[in-house]
């Protein structure tokens, strides 16, 4: 192989001239690739480093006899030199560029590029290399660090074949699944042009884009008043608020338009003021960092995937955990056009999160780890145990650091606290009966609500429970702290509301394992009935069907508790002992629950809690 020590033929070339780009040289046998950085090593050009990773001064003359070699000795066999012939050709004489192989550490390229871009500035080559390292450097010791998005140059990740491919969300392949569409590990929408993801099946694509538009919502404002346009028609995106709008104009350029009675009266116009602008979009936290870990699954190397089963389960829906770690976000940063991530995977799994991510999208800044990866062990959920990591990686930028409650997966509406200042052509301040107002006006969606009686227990039976089933897998002992991290499958948790009986007949059927979800501790399940004297009162099967969710709440909480008494029946005295059913029942798993309602001869309705009831 070659005498300059990478594996990979392919070099990143970064100049101040031309746009950077990836020459991919992997066509060409062992003998010619040595050839050509043989040649490109005896112009003499290179300044620092070596041919394959070192820093060029362009030399017309003595550039002349390497190009002309090309063209003659090796273009006609392997016509893909011809894109290094062009860069060349391209670059005057004392041109600056700099060539690093792609297999090269994330650092020698980041540093390239750095450099490169600081003689924009005149800025000291040296201070540059000092301040990445003073930043970065100790992190480069325990992590390995792979960047995206940060040099221009288009990324493909994952399997070219079609053929060969299978999509990291749900395990499908051809003919089961298609990879007929282009699939963008983070969306056009934010401004990504270069990230793709190969592994990503069209259905997949599709159901998560409802996923990502959490994050697209959260950052709406700053996406329309940063300029970065619709793919559909290249417009700004029109952005719809509590007491403002944005609209493109005649230059389709963004403007903010804000009521002028939203403001006080005495306000002085002629100073900067901040407003809070409210958007009427409806989001999650949780929606947010899910959308943010499915960037991070797409990007991964194939040969990472294997410790992420259970985060991409959480990304997909196929997992629930109770108890996700927190984000940081940082805002009003310097903005960039096309996201960036940085990906920082652990040397020491176990001692801290195994992969932590900075995703760099317009003007803000989130740090992040995954959750559920096999190698953690379910260790690093609270913001105790990961606060002191996570600073390693907000310290280099400094600043003002917010943290976001992952688990929260109530609806909000996000806002922005966003900064007015005088004269600016992309803010208006007009009256609410402006056209620009009401053109745009949508009706509000009105929600049918049921209005139910105030909720009283009286009326409601005791559980009865039957058809107990317990097995246990792994005789392994379980520890305190491995309890604290079990992962619950709710295989079946159906309710059949039975009017004629006035009876809540539930089944349940539960696995519990450890935190990666791969080693099985024990199987439980059983049947519960709850009679119901007034069935009418807090449940509506008529014309459509609802229940009322204090009396889910409740039912679900008196059948977790009667069962608990049989469950310690099998674990009493074990180290199972303390796992209860009760402790696991929460909103977030109650909107698992299927209600199954009668509406004719042997025909029934099934409903999902989280598709009546968003409490």
């Amino acid at each position: 192989m070659n005498p300059f020590e990478f594996v990979s033929k392919t070099m990143l070339i970064y100049s101040f001239r031309r746009k950077n780009e990836r020459i991919d040289l992997s066509q060409l046998p062992d003998d010619i690739f040595d050839k050509v950085l043989l040649g490109l090593s005896s112009t003499n050009m290179c300044q620092e480093g070596s041919a394959f990773t070192g820093k060029f001064i362009m030399d017309k003359e003595k550039a002349t006899r390497f190009v002309t070699m090309l063209e003659t000795d090796i273009a006609p066999a392997y016509p893909r030199i011809r894109q290094l012939i062009a860069y060349l050709n391209a670059l005057e004489d004392s041109d600056v560029f700099r060539i690093v192989s792609e297999d090269a550490p994330t650092m020698n390229k980041q540093l390239a590029l750095l450099k490169i871009n600081g003689q924009k500035t005149g800025e000291n080559e040296q201070d540059i290399h000092n301040r990445y390292l003073l930043a970065w450097g100790p992190l480069t010791t325990t992590f390995r660090h792979l960047a995206f998005g940060y040099d221009g140059i288009r990324t493909v990740i994952g399997e070219g074949e079609k053929v060969k491919r299978v999509c990291r969300f749900c395990g499908g392949r051809i003919p089961d699944v298609a990879f007929k569409e282009v699939a963008h590990a983070i969306s056009e929408g934010l401004g990504n042009k270069l990230l793709i993801c190969n592994e990503e099946c069209d259905a997949c694509n599709n159901k998560l884009s409802k996923l990502e538009s959490n994050l697209m919502h959260y950052l709406d404002i700053r996406r329309a008043m940063g300029g970065i346009l619709t793919k559909t028609d290249g417009a700004v995106p029109s952005v719809d608020g509590k007491r403002f709008v944005i609209r493109g104009d005649e230059n389709n350029q963004a403007v903010l338009y804000i009521e002028q009675e939203s403001l006080p009266v005495d306000m002085d116009l002629s100073q900067p003021f901040r407003i809070q602008l409210e958007t009427n979009e409806i989001i999650t936290h949780q929606g947010i960092y899910k959308s943010l870990c499915k960037m991070v699954i797409d990007l991964l190397p194939s040969t990472e995937l294997s410790h992420f089963g259970e985060t991409i389960g959480l990304i997909n829906g196929s997992v629930m955990d109770n108890e996700l770690p927190p984000y940081w976000a940082t805002y009003d940063r310097e903005s960039v056009k096309q996201p960036t991530v940085d990906v920082f995977l652990s040397n020491r799994p176990g001692e801290e999160p195994y992969c932590t991510a900075v995703a760099h999208i317009l003007d803000v800044l989130f740090v992040f780890i995954l959750p559920e990866v096999d190698v953690d062990k379910g260790r690093f959920k609270t913001e105790d145990a990961i606060k002191a990591h996570i600073q390693k990686f907000t310290n280099p930028y400094g600043g003002e650091w917010q943290e976001e409650d992952s688990s929260e997966y109530g609806p909000a509406n996000p806002w922005s606290l966003w900064l007015v200042k005088p004269n600016d052509p992309q803010v208006q301040i007009r009256p609410k009966t402006d056209p620009v107002f009401m053109r745009y006006e949508k009706e509000e969606k009105v929600r049918n609500e049921k209005a139910f009686s105030p909720f009283v227990k009286d009326g409601i039976s005791d559980a009865v429970i039957s058809d107990v089933k317990y097995e246990r897998h792994s005789m392994e002992t379980v520890t305190i702290e491995e309890l604290h991290q079990v992962s619950v499958n709710y295989r079946r948790m159906v309710c059949l509301l039975d009017k004629a009986s006035s009876k809540a007949c539930f089944t349940i059927d539960l696995n519990f394992s450890d935190s990666s979800n791969r080693l099985s501790y024990f199987d439980f399940s059983f049947a519960a009935e709850v009679r119901l004297d007034d069935f009418d009162k807090y449940i509506e099967t008529g014309a459509y069907f609802c229940i009322d969710y204090h009396l889910r709440d409740y039912l679900c909480e008196i059948v977790m508790d009667a069962a608990d008494r049989f469950l310690k029946q099998y674990t009493a005295g074990s180290d199972l002992e303390l796992v209860t059913l009760k402790r696991i029942i929460d909103h977030r798993t109650i909107r698992q629950l299927y209600y199954q309602v009668p509406v004719g001869e042997d025909k029934y309705l099934y409903v999902k809690d989280a598709e009546i009831h968003n409490i």
